[in-house]
């Protein structure tokens, strides 16, 4: 339950008075509530310590806070304590960072979203003690993965065309691993889907976090008025395990954004039949500005099944009235996906200034804490068990373990993966195939056929896959055998 903070202050009475310590102990316990309630969100990072700074004056170190979902670098500087009057024996100050990232001093618990640095006490003249209160804002966990776009196993740091995107069979709109762009309207563009360049990500100084990547889009032609039923979204693909965590809870979704064109944008989450759309603001500061940060809040409706499920959040750039929502900000039957007023991204005024977001995070409860991620490795681990590419890197090389063949034109062949996968649902090759039997070399009409005898078959860390040859093979082992640059990919449809 919130707690209202407004008429709460320390109850200091002169030592020795009549329940001295019945109101000094309430006055504590109330300060630690208010405490232990604001630490969950807001809280210093680095630095910040305050110190005597000689008579009533507080000397604080430079330092950074997380404060109301936002990041602030704060230079070190002095402030003025007040001292007793009258007849207190002391004065108790409180020295914060406010939800502005200015640092404060006041002698009452302040009444907005504050990180708490250090706690005062004054006599008339003199500090008589500093009570250290800088607390490290708990981190939530973030329910998006390779939210830094560091995994990007099929495009790298390069960029695609929207029409590339669309022709993947398998992953339909795949960009950076578990991430996707998906156009249907008239506009063209290329999607860098982990775009490295210090004008592709906010700073460190800007957001905090030490993040080097974002997603960029980026129109090559236009399109000003998007038909009834098109639309062109960014969407993250969640994993099931993580999805289930959502059912009837209030989560909070933060990212930084950049963009060209004011206006309103959407975020629509789509699950069986039901549809919740929200949205957020681009205004003329923002596009002089650059980076910004946006958050909205989605509530999961208990009554929505989460089994077998895998959440997609979808960031709209345009969107046709067909799928405009009939209300925003709570769950409507049918599939909408996005707001009446949605910004067209794609119009000529936009020119070729990309659309960009950043540092995604989806967490359950009602305030946004800072922007966190795991290690590459397990990012790169996590990823690789939907998707993985095996590229020959140079010359003639050979792929996977050995095969067989029973002297037909089919061979089948074990492929080893990086990783184990959750399953293989197909396979997408790119480059010059052979087989290499007893016989010599044969080439390879086709990988990865199911026919006859030779179906792909599954064991979680091995493929087998069938190979088609152009002529006769030798009966016995044979390997699968390729040029430089030539590359297998495997898909899994699970979430």
């Amino acid at each position: 339950m919130a707690i209202n903070y407004t008429a709460l202050g320390l109850a200091l009475p002169d030592d020795g008075t009549t329940g001295w310590g019945d109101e000094y102990r309430d006055s504590m316990n109330a300060l630690s509530a208010i405490l232990s309630e604001r630490e969950l969100v807001n809280g210093v990072m680095t630095g910040l310590e305050a110190t005597d700074g000689g008579s009533l004056q507080v000397d604080y170190s430079a330092g950074t806070a997380w404060v109301s979902g936002c990041f602030y670098n704060i230079s070190a500087s002095n402030l003025t304590a007040t001292g007793v009057t009258g007849s207190e024996t002391l004065k108790r100050n409180f020295v914060s960072v406010s939800a502005a990232g200015a640092v404060q001093i006041s002698t009452s618990i302040p009444t907005a979203a504050v990180a708490l640095i250090a706690i005062v006490d004054c006599t008339a003249s003199a500090i008589s003690a500093i009570y250290d209160l800088r607390q490290v804002p708990i981190v939530r966990q973030n329910l998006i993965r390779n939210p830094g776009f560091d995994v990007s196993q099929k495009y790298g740091t390069g960029y695609a065309s929207d029409s590339d995107i669309l022709n993947q069979a398998a992953y339909s709109y795949m960009t950076a691993d578990r991430w996707g762009f998906l156009n249907t309207s008239d506009a063209t563009m290329k999607i860098y889907s982990a775009r490295t360049g210090s004008a592709y990500y906010p700073t460190q100084l800007e957001s905090g976090a030490v993040v080097t990547r974002g997603m960029t889009i980026e129109n090559t032609t236009h399109d000003d008025s998007i038909g009834a039923s098109q639309y062109s979204f960014i969407v993250h693909k969640m994993d099931e395990n993580y999805s289930r965590q959502l059912s009837g809870k209030k989560t909070r979704l933060s990212f930084w954004t950049k963009c060209g064109l004011a206006g309103t944008y959407s975020v629509s989450i789509n699950i069986s039949s039901k549809s919740f759309v929200t949205t957020f603001d681009i205004s003329s500061a923002d596009v002089t500005t650059g980076w910004v940060k946006k958050f909205v809040t989605i509530d999961f409706d208990p009554s929505i099944s989460m089994a077998g499920v895998s959440v997609r959040i979808r960031w709209f750039l345009s969107c046709g009235s067909t799928y405009h929502a009939p209300s925003l900000d709570e769950w409507n039957t049918g599939t909408y996906y996005a707001a009446a007023a949605q910004a067209n991204y794609h119009a000529t005024a936009v020119g070729t200034t990309p659309f960009m977001i950043a540092q995604p995070k989806l967490e359950i409860g009602d305030e946004a804490t800072p922007f966190s991620q795991g290690e590459y490795s397990e990012e790169l681990e996590f990823c690789r068990q939907y998707y993985q590419k095996i590229v020959q890197p140079g010359g003639t090389g050979y792929y996977g373990g050995t095969g067989i063949n029973y002297g037909t034109t089919l061979a089948e062949i074990p492929i080893i993966l990086k990783e184990p996968m959750v399953s293989v649902d197909e396979i997408e090759t790119s480059g010059s195939f052979s087989l290499l039997d007893s016989g010599g070399i044969h080439s390879a009409t086709s990988v990865n056929q199911s026919v006859g005898d030779f179906p792909m078959s599954f064991d979680l860390r091995s493929v087998w896959i069938a190979c088609v040859s152009a002529d006769s093979l030798t009966p016995g082992p044979t390997i699968l055998r390729t040029t430089s640059g030539a590359s297998i990919e495997f898909w899994s449809y699970s979430s």
